[in-house]
């Protein structure tokens, strides 16, 4: 666990004690806590599906309410970090342990581009037909680019793909953070669940395993909008065709602020291990699952639990 002493604090700006990054390390050991508690307690190892469902539970609870709640501090704040004390208390978790034994990747990459998939939600207006809606095809794809206006943010939307990797044997990140999460007015059913296919030639990956490799990347591509650096995602894409972030990654970033030599962070909230691709690096896709009532939202991956055993 990250204790005190191992964060040293700022200088205090007139008497006042560093709080936000004192609370950052208490809500990261209470995090990392949290995780590892059914490895801690349990004599036998859990399957794949139960390690992933458990991380996305636990990190899918983590917003921004909740964690300025544990770490006692404003609500217009976030909790601060230095990324190299976060990356030596992560380094700890038994739970990302057991998540890189099964897939390594997951926790550390290189990203397996052959394994992503994509989960395909949309609620048709009425009338619609959902054929074709749910493919992923490149014309329906926004890239990231020089034109795009893209708004601050740690984690744009309306542009670019998500994809999660699918370890053997178990579902995605995704999918189990769906079957954990389901609500039919954020998740509306049908899903389809689809295996992308790369295309050929080179794919420019940016890996980011640690908070520190995050801050790396704030510093190369960053840019500032009020208090906080945000990634440039238009100067990133200039030189990647997507960015992955791992699960190691996701449990020491998480609704923190980080500090850099340029300033502090906004707070980043990716849930699950993810990759942004910017740019269209497909060749097709082959379609692995169809949820299209509620009691197969659960039953998928107890099915994918009975397949792995």
């Amino acid at each position: 666990m990250l204790s005190r002493r191992s964060l040293p604090p700022r200088k205090p700006r007139g008497g006042s004690e560093p709080v936000a990054v004192l609370s950052g390390v208490s809500a990261l050991g209470e995090r990392l806590s949290r995780l590892d508690a059914p490895i801690s307690s349990l004599s036998a190892p859990l399957d794949a599906p139960s390690l992933l469902s458990h991380f996305a539970e636990i990190m899918g609870s983590i917003t921004h309410t909740q964690l300025t709640a544990v770490a006692h501090i404003p609500l217009q704040r976030a909790p601060e970090l230095e990324p190299r004390a976060a990356d030596e208390a992560v380094a700890s978790s038994r739970l990302l342990e057991a998540i890189s034994a099964v897939d390594q990747a997951l926790t550390s990459g290189p990203l397996p581009i052959e394994r992503q998939h994509w989960i395909a939600i949309a609620r048709p207006s009425a009338g619609e037909s959902l054929d074709g809606i749910l493919d992923p095809v490149e014309r329906r794809f926004i890239p990231v680019s020089p034109d795009y206006e893209i708004p601050p943010s740690p984690k744009p939307f309306n542009v670019g793909l998500y994809t999660s990797t699918a370890p053997r044997g178990a579902p995605s990140m995704w999918r189990s953070y769906l079957a954990t999460y389901y609500d039919d007015a954020l998740f509306p059913l049908p899903w389809r669940v689809w295996r992308l296919r790369p295309r050929a030639g080179e794919i420019l990956v940016r890996e980011i395993a640690t908070a520190d490799q995050w801050a790396h990347f704030i510093d190369a591509y960053g840019i500032l909008h009020g208090e906080y650096l945000y990634p440039d995602w238009r100067a990133a894409a200039a030189e990647y065709d997507a960015v992955h972030l791992t699960a190691r990654a996701v449990v020491a970033l998480q609704g923190f602020s980080l500090r850099t030599p340029r300033g502090l962070t906004a707070p980043t909230y990716w849930d699950l291990e993810t990759t942004f691709w910017m740019k269209w690096c497909f060749n097709g896709a082959e379609l692995v699952e169809v949820v299209s009532r509620r009691d197969e939202v659960r039953k998928a991956v107890r099915g994918l639990e009975r397949g792995a055993s």
